[in-house]
């Protein structure tokens, strides 16, 4: 998407929305800190839990399918969406090739 800054805040804004999945009732807002990706430093423990409590958070979520339509389309930045959380460095998973 090429963005025409010249249109002045209107323009970025209008651009931004255009942009932006309707996902009123979703149950994440309010609740960010869950869903970001790791802190510089953070314990890698306690990523896991926010991103468990992230995940457990999407699965009861009613919108949940239109967040999943939107993810789809972008790439994530190592935060929770849509329930899926990102890969964090460390042992891979037992069975892993």
């Amino acid at each position: 998407m090429r963005t025409d800054y010249s249109a002045g805040l209107v323009g970025l804004l209008e651009a931004i929305l255009t942009d932006t999945a309707d996902l009123s009732g979703a149950l994440c807002v309010g609740s960010p800190e869950l869903f970001d990706p790791p802190a510089p430093y953070e314990d890698a423990a306690d990523t896991r839990y926010r991103h468990e409590n992230a995940e457990a958070l999407c699965h009861r979520c009613p919108v949940l399918e239109r967040c999943r339509d939107w993810a789809a389309q972008r790439r994530t930045d190592g935060s929770v969406v849509a329930a899926r959380s990102p890969r964090l460095p460390g042992r891979p998973r037992s069975g892993a090739a």
